[in-house]
């Protein structure tokens, strides 16, 4: 996985898509790529994001009220379109990811700090995702 080709198509000649086909995407393909990447590297495995798959027509339509002018074209014409979020609640599932860290001391942090930790890790995944 790291040879010359494969950092190439990663790194440097990747590009946003701006057309796509009108074949839908299998749900297995979709099912498959959360879990391949939904353990993507986060601060203490808190594993904040989260992913909403939009494929319908009346998903897509909701979707496109929320999106901007720009990226409207892309979304209407999408198969399938990745919504990434966070949990705000991610210290539920710490038990069994960050066996290591209590819950509930995360709970009881500063919401600011709980809403940074969410936002800058589900960056940080979102880009995994996006490779």
């Amino acid at each position: 996985m790291s040879s010359p080709d494969f950092m190439a198509s990663v790194f440097e000649d990747a590009r946003t898509h701006r057309f796509f086909t009108d074949q839908p995407v299998p749900d297995d393909l979709l099912k498959t790529l959360y879990e391949t990447m939904k353990f993507a590297p986060s601060a203490s495995n808190t594993c904040p994001m989260r992913v909403l798959f939009v494929t319908s027509d009346d998903a897509r339509a909701k979707l496109l009220e929320a999106v901007g002018d720009g990226n409207k074209p892309k979304v209407a014409s999408a198969p399938a379109v990745a919504v990434i979020a966070h949990d705000m609640e991610f210290y539920k599932h710490l038990g069994t990811l960050a066996p290591h860290l209590d819950p509930e001391s995360f709970a009881a942090q500063d919401e600011a700090k709980l809403k940074m930790q969410a936002s800058n890790n589900t960056w940080l995944q979102g880009g995994y995702f996006i490779l």
